[in-house]
């Protein structure tokens, strides 16, 4: 390898610059920024760690190439521009696929041109880097025909990217999980907290009417109503969740979970929607699809791995970003119902204006309008689409 020249920097300078236009372009238009830069520095940080393996591993193919300082320190030059191209591969799909959290669901055609574009990038870099001599290769190299690329540079942007959007694809979901097991507990302790407080506040309340004998009865019932308010406006479907459970143990649960998370939602509450998201998620990783047939079976198992997706991005989001997972969350439950079936009556709504007059659809139990994509602003804003049962 020779000596680091003022060329060599040409392409990650460039990179660079890229990189850093498209992480701005991107950030400024998704909802969730943490989850955003969580998944960009997963994606660098395991992008360069293979990419040094890769770098000292071959290096031995290149002329003049000693594990010495200087010839390392040159590799994690290398590694930090592999960093780079791959991070511009990266917004360059998401560009394309109009989807940032495209590697969330790697499908196969995207995988083929995946390596496609790495192998002919990796290609045309090799040689015009050969043919300015940045670097010679030694004999060992192996030499694609024609074109003479080393055969190990043009491998590693074929293959790593997958590997890498692979490997970080699954840190992020673990990462995602764990806080998710976090936020279940802190609700559990929330929970504790509500239920001593709860029991102080009974003990004061008894205490309060031995003592105010004569306006317990007044009191009493201006509890009572206020009480009947405040359920009726927190729980739009509450009315009917005791019918819910009189279906299938499993789906119903799924069921309730989801339309307490719809009536979060309604009311604009985007705490309440990332408790009840969290939950969801849960209820739907326990869902038993042991009972359908095989064909059932295998549709129920997408249908929830991908709702479950959902529901955790719910967890985590502010509540724009809710919504948008709730519309796809509501076309997998709607699919899920379809299979399992309900003993109760479930109205599918869908407001027209939602997601840029695109629309967006929802499950109901009432058949009154109470709009989760909008809330308070365009509560009644929508129709019955249809009636299952």
């Amino acid at each position: 390898m020779l000596a680091l020249s003022p060329g060599i920097l040409i392409i990650p300078i460039f990179s660079l610059v890229l990189v850093s236009i498209l992480y701005i372009h991107f950030y400024k238009k998704v909802a969730d920024t943490s989850n955003y830069k969580r998944m960009i520095t997963t994606i660098a940080l395991v992008g360069f760690a293979l990419n040094l393996i890769w770098e000292l591993a071959h290096g031995p193919l290149y002329q003049g190439f000693k594990y010495d300082f200087s010839h390392i320190s040159l590799c994690t030059l290398a590694s930090i521009t592999d960093m780079l191209t791959l991070l511009l591969l990266f917004f360059v799909f998401s560009l394309v696929l109009r989807n940032v959290y495209w590697i969330e669901k790697l499908s196969f055609s995207n995988v083929l041109l995946l390596m496609l574009v790495g192998a002919l990038s990796s290609t045309l870099v090799e040689i015009w880097h050969i043919n300015r001599e940045d670097w010679l290769y030694a004999e060992s190299m192996p030499l694609i025909p024609i074109v003479k690329a080393g055969v190990s540079p043009v491998l590693q942007f074929t293959i790593l990217p997958i590997i890498i959007f692979s490997l970080s694809k699954k840190l992020i979901l673990k990462k995602r999980k764990l806080n998710q097991v976090k936020h279940l507990k802190t609700i559990e302790k929330m929970k504790q907290l509500k239920l001593t407080l709860g029991t102080v506040a009974i003990a004061f309340i008894t205490l309060t009417a031995v003592s105010c004998k004569d306006a317990k009865t007044e009191n009493t019932t201006h509890s009572e109503t206020s009480a009947d308010d405040d359920h009726s406006k927190m729980n739009h479907d509450g009315e009917d969740m005791e019918m819910a459970m009189n279906g299938d143990g499993d789906s119903q649960a799924v069921l309730n979970d989801y339309f307490n998370l719809k009536d979060a939602l309604v009311a604009d509450d985007n705490a309440k929607a990332k408790e009840l998201g969290a939950i969801l998620a849960t209820s739907l990783g326990k869902l038993d699809i042991s009972k359908y047939t095989d064909a059932q079976q295998s549709d129920l198992k997408d249908i929830v791995e991908d709702a479950v997706e959902h529901a955790e991005h719910i967890a985590e989001s502010d509540i724009a970003h809710q919504r948008e997972h709730f519309k796809i969350l509501s076309k997998d439950v709607t699919d899920m119902v379809a299979i399992t079936g309900t003993e109760m009556k479930i109205y599918e709504q869908f407001c027209p204006m939602y997601d840029n007059n695109k629309g967006g659809a929802w499950l109901s139990m009432n058949e009154e309008i109470r709009n989760p994509y909008f809330g308070d602003k365009m509560l009644k804003c929508g129709k019955v689409q249809r009636e299952i049962n």
